[in-house]
Formats: C-alpha cells, structure tokens, sequence
C-alpha cells in the first residue's frame, strides 16, 4: 500500500482519469482514514492485508501487534468498513473469517487550508463498507 503526502497544484481539477482514484468528499470518511492510517498499528493491519486475505490471528502475528489491542484495533477497522471480510475458510474444524483492506493506495493533499483524502480501492470493492459506496460521499477522478 502507498501512503503519500502530496501539495495539490492550483490547476488541478477534480473530475475522472482513468486511473481509479476516488477523491473523499465527506468530512467523516476523511476523518475515518486520516484516524486509521494515523496509528501505527493500524496501518500496519491494512497495510499487511492488501494482497490477500488473512485471519485475524495471522494478521496480529505478520504486524507484530499485541494481541489485546490488535483485536480491539481490527475490530474497529471491520467496523468503519476499511477492513472486509471476502471469505471464510474451515480451520480446526471451524469456519474463520479472513480480511482484507478495501484500500490499494492512499494519497492526502492539502491546499489552502483543505485537507483533500484520495483513495484507490482495492480489487475487494465489491465488498466495501457502504459508506465507502455511497456516490455522495466520493467522487471518480
């Protein structure tokens, strides 16, 4: 996953490209991925579930993240929809849930005072969170 901070030339115009990238226009969906790839531990999970899916238990181990407030952290990841669930596979004789970020790439640009967030959804956009959907809330570039 890329995570970068640009500054937004005075020029650019908001509108679609062919490259996927959906700019945030609702405060609380900015503030969703600002908090989320703020923490340390947290962009570590998205970041280690880009590729493929993985459970929980897997996630905690590849990201080195204490086990207590590693769940509580995925937790909140599934909760706001940036952590989804596109399968489940059978383990010790149980079904278990794998995850997988909804984000590839990250960009955050700031302009006059304006924080403008940036996103390409993963492949997994089928199962993205609704408020992520919502043509309202995002906007095609």
């Amino acid at each position: 996953m890329q995570v970068s901070v640009w500054p937004l030339p005075n020029n650019e115009v908001l509108g679609t490209d062919n490259d996927n990238w959906v700019v945030i226009k609702e405060i609380h969906l900015k503030k969703i991925l600002l908090e989320a790839f703020g923490d340390d531990d947290k962009k570590k999970i998205l970041m280690t579930t880009i590729q493929e899916p993985l459970i929980i238990s897997d996630i905690l181990d590849n990201c080195q993240v204490p086990h207590t407030s590693g769940y509580r952290k995925i937790r909140s990841l599934i909760r706001v929809g940036l952590l989804v669930s596109p399968d489940e596979i059978m383990q010790n004789g149980r079904i278990t849930k794998r995850y997988r970020s909804i984000i590839e790439t990250l960009k955050i640009g700031i302009r006059k005072n304006r924080v403008i967030v940036k996103v390409k959804f993963s492949k997994t956009s089928n199962y993205r969170h609704a408020q992520f959907k919502e043509t309202t809330v995002a906007e095609a570039e």
